[in-house]
């Protein structure tokens, strides 16, 4: 049996369902969706046209269903870092930023939620420890 729904594709790339997400080209942000889901299966269509499919996530399963592919490239480099890569990272930085990035990947329902706190950290420490040495030279 199968149940259809019409939802827009969330900011993050995502549709949700029944309190799950599963992602489809970032190209489609904002869009109208059909989605058709089963027990077994979650397909997203536009148009009449099946965008992508994904395997339905189930009780007791993460609760994000990403497909790199579909990711926008700047967020595609989310996925060369891991919670071991965070916290050598802080730890390089110093105890305090350490503690924040620790805080970030201990705290979050969802993994990912934490990699992009940590994410936003880095671009803040690129952004002034740079304009930092440049007021130093």
């Amino acid at each position: 049996m199968a149940v259809w729904r019409i939802t827009t594709v969330q900011y993050n790339y995502h549709v949700t369902i029944e309190n799950k997400y599963y992602s489809c080209p970032f190209e489609y942000i904002r869009k109208k969706m059909d989605v058709r889901s089963t027990r077994y299966v979650v397909e997203i269509v536009y148009l009449s046209t099946r965008i992508t499919s994904h395997t339905s996530l189930n009780e007791g399963m993460d609760f994000y269903h990403t497909k790199p592919e579909y990711m926008p490239p700047e967020h595609q480099k989310y996925l060369t870092w891991n919670d071991d890569r965070f916290r050598k990272w802080g730890r390089n930085i110093g105890e305090n930023t350490f503690t924040v990035v620790d805080v970030f990947l201990t705290n979050p329902k969802v993994e990912q939620q934490g990699y992009k706190a940590c994410m936003a950290l880095l671009n803040l420490f690129d952004k002034y420890a740079y304009q930092q040495k440049l007021e130093v030279d």
